[in-house]
C-alpha cells in the first residue's frame, strides 16, 4: 500500500509504522500495519498531556482556564473579523481579501458574517463583486 495514497489508506484503513521509528527504514522486520486508532495509542506515550492531568473534577482553576481560552479566542477573532470587514469596506473582493490575509474565501464569509456583514445581500446584480467566489 502507498504510505501517501489517500485512497490507498482509506480503502485499507491502516496505516505503516516502522518499529523504530526511522521512516527510512523499510525492511519488513521493521514495518506493521496497524489501524488509525492503534497508531495513535503507539504514539501518544511519547506526547505530553495537553490539560496537565487537569479535569473538572480534580481542579476547581479548571473552569477559569477554559473561559480565560475561550476569551482570549473570542477577542482574537473579533480582530480578525474587523480586519477582513475593514478590507470589504474598501472595496476589495473576497478572494482578494482572502489572498492578503492567507485564508479560503469561506473563511471570509465567515469572519464578514460575524462582524455582521451579509455579502451576498450587499451585491448588486450584475456588480459581479462576488458572484463566482461562493
Amino acid at each position: 500500500m502507498p504510505r501517501k495514497d489517500p485512497e490507498a489508506r482509506k480503502q485499507y484503513n491502516h496505516e505503516q509504522y516502522e518499529k523504530n521509528r526511522d521512516k527510512r527504514d523499510n525492511r519488513i522486520e521493521n514495518l506493521m500495519f496497524v489501524t488509525y486508532a492503534e497508531h495513535n495509542r503507539l504514539h501518544v506515550k511519547d506526547r505530553p498531556i495537553w490539560n496537565n492531568g487537569m479535569t473538572r473534577e480534580t481542579s476547581s482553576k479548571w473552569d477559569a482556564a477554559i473561559l480565560k481560552r475561550m476569551e482570549t479566542h473570542k477577542r482574537n477573532y473579533q480582530k480578525k473579523c474587523e480586519d477582513a470587514a475593514c478590507l470589504y469596506s474598501q472595496g476589495l473582493r473576497v478572494v482578494q481579501i482572502a489572498d492578503i490575509l492567507n485564508i479560503c474565501s469561506r473563511q471570509v464569509y465567515s469572519r464578514l458574517e460575524y462582524a455582521g456583514i451579509d455579502v451576498h445581500a450587499t451585491i448588486e446584480v450584475g456588480e459581479g463583486q462576488e458572484g463566482s467566489d461562493a
